[in-house]
């Protein structure tokens, strides 16, 4: 018995030894020199202005003061169309400059940017922004504006074209008017 009572505290020694010894963290020796905090990151606009009430207003200021669009359409390789539109305040205190790049007619493979500019700061949205969609198709009513605009100055060339040639077919003119009278 003496035995048996023994043997049990051997092990209930040699379990407790155990459980001390792991739990014991190894010491951390630190390296020669001195520890630095770290530098804080920068803030960027979405964490100042979550709710981007800075670009709403300056998109609203774009509709209700009638910026002019600046909008250039440019074709490269592989099918794509890039538009790049600008607006500019009338006091030219505010400038907007903005990219859209669609790939293979595709609003998937697309690349945008966005940015308002002033004297003390600019502020970029990109394709990661939760307002992206908002911006797009602010910016997509202007380009279609402007392809109705470009729409209708080639038809009044077309149109003017068309009655300047054949005001000159003289002969098909008089054939077309002795058919009309007989």
């Amino acid at each position: 018995m003496t035995t048996l009572i023994i043997t049990i505290l051997a092990i209930s020694q040699i379990v407790t030894f155990y459980l001390i010894f792991k739990r014991i963290k190894p010491k951390i020796i630190k390296p020669d020199g001195i520890v630095l905090k770290p530098i804080p990151k920068e803030y960027n606009y979405e964490e100042i202005d979550p709710d981007h009430n800075t670009v709403y207003d300056v998109l609203k200021s774009i509709k209700l003061e009638e910026w002019k669009p600046e909008i250039d359409e440019e074709f490269s390789i592989g099918n794509s169309k890039d538009y790049s539109v600008k607006f500019q305040s009338h006091d030219s205190k505010v400038r907007v400059r903005s990219r859209m790049c669609f790939y293979n007619d595709s609003d998937n493979d697309m690349y945008f940017s966005f940015y308002i500019n002033s004297k003390d700061i600019s502020i970029k949205i990109d394709e990661k922004s939760i307002i992206r969609d908002d911006i797009i198709l602010f910016l997509w009513d202007y380009i279609i504006e402007y392809h109705e605009n470009k729409r209708s100055v080639s038809k009044t060339y077309y149109d003017n074209g068309i009655k300047n040639i054949t005001s000159n077919l003289k002969a098909l003119n008089r054939s077309k008017k002795l058919n009309s009278i007989l």
